[in-house]
């Protein structure tokens, strides 16, 4: 069983560009949550078997369609919650400051990339001065990109409701859950 910040990690790798190792990355998140939340376990061993069974060229050619090839991609989550307004510069402006101050790594995806913000969180839950941003822009992002997936056939969106539920369950500061 792995600590919350190693499952918000492997949900963030599961949702990256497709690597070599993505296989391993799905056993492992699939095996995390087995004893913690066994719906959202069944789910991502779905997407487990389904990587397994796949080249990465086909990961990677599922990958660009589900995300790079949909504007409305559900990986842009601020896009979601306030669409190409200034409201979504204010939430990326936010998030860059925050991953600054955990040296979270450079990258070429926008601060609003669900990846990203996963990555944030495994670092940062707890904190007092990230709850701000939680609660008023990750949260609810998350949880409308979610609710924008509609397309069951899509692997990739078992991938992204597993996220959501974890970024919910993610600890505020104070030693509250959401």
């Amino acid at each position: 069983m792995g600590t919350h910040a190693e499952v918000l990690t492997l949900l963030a790798d599961a949702l990256d560009y497709p690597r070599a190792d993505l296989p391993d990355k799905a056993a492992a998140l699939a095996g995390m949550l087995e004893r913690e939340d066994a719906a959202t376990a069944g789910a991502l061993a779905r997407f487990e078997r389904f990587v397994a069974g796949k080249s990465l060229a086909q990961m990677e050619e599922l990958y660009t369609q589900s995300f790079d090839m949909n504007p409305a991609s559900p990986l842009y989550v601020g896009y979601h919650l306030f669409g190409e307004t200034y409201r979504r510069g204010e939430m990326m402006s936010a998030l860059q400051g925050a991953y600054s101050r955990y040296a979270l790594e450079a990258s070429a995806e926008v601060p609003d990339h669900l990846c990203r913000i996963l990555r944030w969180l495994a670092r940062a839950a707890g904190d007092p001065e990230c709850a701000p941003i939680l609660e008023e822009y990750v949260l609810p992002a998350v949880q409308k990109a979610a609710d924008s997936v509609r397309d069951d056939a899509n692997i990739y969106n078992l991938v992204i409701g597993a996220a959501a539920r974890a970024v919910t369950q993610t600890a505020l500061p104070g030693g509250t859950d959401r």
